[in-house]
């Protein structure tokens, strides 16, 4: 139709070529290993590269047949469950040894009672105290809510 969407098939592609030359070196491994194996036996008669080849065969089909027999004799229905052993180091959920500080009054919250305590003790901090309880209305009450869970504790 038009020459524009014409594919051009006399160039060959980056990854084939890149194939070609990989498989090249391939073969050369290849024979350069046949080679020294067949140096290796030149010198040996015919039956005994026979009787070799037959007992490496024979070898191969029985590793092969073991592995199949196994395979196939180790497949039970059952799941094995085995149990997993807790490390030395972890504490146990049953042993307390140690007070737990709960996550509601934690020391942050106590020095900022004592901050908001100091500064509407004095002058210059009453103005801060108050701009701090006008901007957030409920901090105070949500702090004496905190303290009085701590104290029924």
């Amino acid at each position: 139709m038009w020459k524009i969407f014409k594919r051009k098939t006399g160039r060959t592609s980056i990854v084939h070529a890149l194939f070609e030359r990989c498989s090249c070196k391939v073969e050369g491994y290849q024979r350069r290993y046949a080679d020294y194996l067949n140096k290796k036996v030149a010198g040996w008669s015919a039956f005994r590269v026979k009787v070799v080849l037959v007992v490496f065969i024979l070898c191969y089909i029985s590793v092969t047949a073991l592995v199949l027999i196994n395979a196939a004799g180790s497949s039970d229905s059952h799941i094995r469950v085995q149990p997993i052993y807790q490390p030395r180091n972890v504490i146990s959920p049953d042993i307390k040894d140690y007070e737990t500080e709960p996550i509601y009054m934690t020391w942050r919250i106590r020095r900022f009672r004592k901050y908001l305590d100091s500064l509407k003790a004095d002058m210059p901090g009453k103005a801060v105290y108050d701009s701090i309880v006008a901007a957030r209305p409920g901090l105070i009450d949500s702090l004496t809510q905190i303290e009085a869970l701590e104290n029924k504790k």
